[in-house]
């Protein structure tokens, strides 16, 4: 969809197999566990977004239509979604632009820059317009984070890896 910006961590082959290798021997505390130790590992990604979104500078006070800062609805529509099944295992972070209020759904791809920059009327007053400059404030982040969380996520499989060999 082109209002939402995503990056997926995928656990790879390795975590998909652990979690149904756990749950067709029974070992539902050991599947219990990772589901936790991978949402204790995604947990920082949300906020740490919605953060930067909120860095993003503002000349006008960010004011949009409905009453509210931009800004504020874009951390709104910030999402971490996590998945932990036999046939997918991994960790989706996104601003949708579905989440969106009115037409605006396209406004994180075009902060980020994903799209062109784009006029608007400023506060509605469609005799002055104004260019909107994109302000990176997802793929800024995002890498240096997963990196980290790729590395926990590893960590937690493999010490239950470790006590299914025992």
């Amino acid at each position: 969809m082109a209002g939402e910006i995503t990056v997926e961590i995928q656990g790879g082959e390795h975590l998909k197999q652990i979690v149904a290798n756990l749950k067709s021997v029974g070992e539902n505390e050991l599947a219990k566990e990772l589901k936790q130790g991978i949402r204790k590992a995604a947990k920082p990604m949300a906020p740490a977004v919605r953060k930067s979104i909120g860095q993003i500078p503002s000349k006008q006070g960010g004011v949009s239509r409905t009453g509210g800062s931009l800004r504020a609805d874009m951390q709104k529509a910030t999402k971490l979604q996590i998945r932990t099944t036999r046939s997918q295992a991994g960790i989706t972070i996104r601003v949708d632009g579905r989440a969106m209020p009115g037409r605006m759904g396209a406004l994180p791809a075009y902060m980020e820059g994903r799209k062109r920059p784009w006029r608007h009327p400023v506060y509605g007053n469609k005799n002055v317009w104004v260019v909107q400059p994109a302000h990176g404030y997802f793929y800024n982040i995002v890498p240096e984070l997963a990196a980290e969380v790729k590395a926990e996520i590893d960590a937690v499989a493999t010490s239950i890896a470790r006590r299914l060999q025992q």
